[in-house]
């Protein structure tokens, strides 16, 4: 399964009835679109790059990315509780400066309800790897 074989647009918000919270589906979706953006692999991302496509995609008028900015109700994304319900870990000991992975156990629940064979784009898939942050 590739990031950009993800289904991102599953509602209002990423990855709905995924993980449990949707403040934690918010901040995986996030991870999943800079994967998807930044070579198309899942790797390690920093805030800037989840920035980055963050703001690509609302650019690109991309639901649910695009609501995110007409809908302040929308769940914030906790990246540090979804680490520290072991969906995800940050690489480095700062936490606040560490780029973030998701774990297994994240993918796994992800792959079962989300994944789309061949690719259902989630994002400009692989177009950033030249591009700083």
């Amino acid at each position: 399964m590739k990031p950009s074989e993800v289904l991102l647009d599953g509602g209002g918000y990423p990855l709905p009835d995924t993980l449990g919270r949707a403040d934690f589906e918010m901040a995986a979706g996030m991870i999943v679109l800079a994967c998807a953006l930044y070579d198309d692999k899942w790797q390690p991302v920093s805030g800037p790059q989840i920035a980055y496509a963050l703001e690509q995609n609302i650019r690109a008028g991309r639901m649910p990315w695009v609501a995110l900015q007409k809908n302040p109700t929308v769940a914030a994304p906790s990246f540090q509780a979804l680490a520290d319900r072991g969906y995800a870990r940050f690489t480095k000991s700062d936490r606040e400066r560490s780029p973030i992975e998701l774990t297994d156990k994240a993918l796994d629940l992800i792959r079962a309800k989300w994944f789309r064979p061949g690719g259902i784009a989630a994002a400009v898939k692989g177009t950033a790897s030249a591009v700083k942050p």
